[in-house]
């Protein structure tokens, strides 16, 4: 049997599996809490405006079990960051590796396994960017083995298997991604996609994930 059921935050109908019932799962859409229940639920009717960034009204999503589609690879042409609680924890880049925060910068990850970091909740990013190098789009990983980011020395895309769902940034690590992108990325980088610069810079928008085009 499956169940429908409508996110309260941006109005998507859902449908859920009967066992998920009376559990609560985030919604694929938007990221907010939705307790799946047989009782009837209303969509909202109007689309929530969260700092000019609209989350469209879309039907028929399935909430999985925090399933999530994860990339099984570094890609050359994207971006990534690896942050924690308050500050950027390593970067890759193709040609380059995963360098990590040895605190007057940044270094490679193979030289300086002392300076990663053995427990916590980290968020990968994955910086998506188009043929002329420009961002597309973000995506947000979470992160919480323990040891996971050992892998960053070991080898480049294991720590891509320790993702176990959707990751969301606070205040705190917007801050410290956009100082990192302003000094070692000019502005026009960003004006292919302002809403990721618009995302990361509104202290609003808390949800996990990164909203949908």
């Amino acid at each position: 049997m499956v169940l429908v059921v409508y996110c309260a935050s941006c109005g998507s109908k859902l449908n859920a599996k009967e066992e998920l019932r009376g559990q609560t799962r985030k919604c694929p859409k938007c990221g907010q809490p939705v307790l799946i229940d047989d009782k009837p639920t209303e969509p909202v009717s109007q689309y929530k405006q969260t700092g000019g960034i609209t989350q469209t009204q879309l039907t028929g999503p399935t909430i999985e079990d925090e399933h999530i589609e994860k990339p099984s690879r570094l890609d050359f042409a994207n971006r990534y960051f690896i942050v924690g609680y308050d500050r950027l924890i390593a970067v890759w880049e193709a040609g380059k590796g995963w360098r990590v925060n040895v605190g007057a910068g940044f270094a490679l990850a193979k030289q300086n396994v002392g300076a990663i970091p053995d427990q916590g909740t980290f968020t990968l990013v994955e910086l998506l960017v188009d043929e002329a190098r420009n961002p597309v789009d973000m995506r947000l990983y979470k992160i919480t083995k323990r040891g996971a980011l050992t892998a960053l020395y070991r080898d480049e895309s294991e720590v891509l298997n320790s993702i176990e769902g959707i990751g969301s940034l606070s205040k705190a690590q917007k801050a410290v991604l956009v100082s990192y992108m302003r000094k070692n990325f000019m502005q026009s980088f960003f004006d292919s996609e302002p809403r990721i610069m618009q995302y990361l810079t509104n202290d609003a928008i808390t949800e996990s994930g990164f909203p949908p085009k």
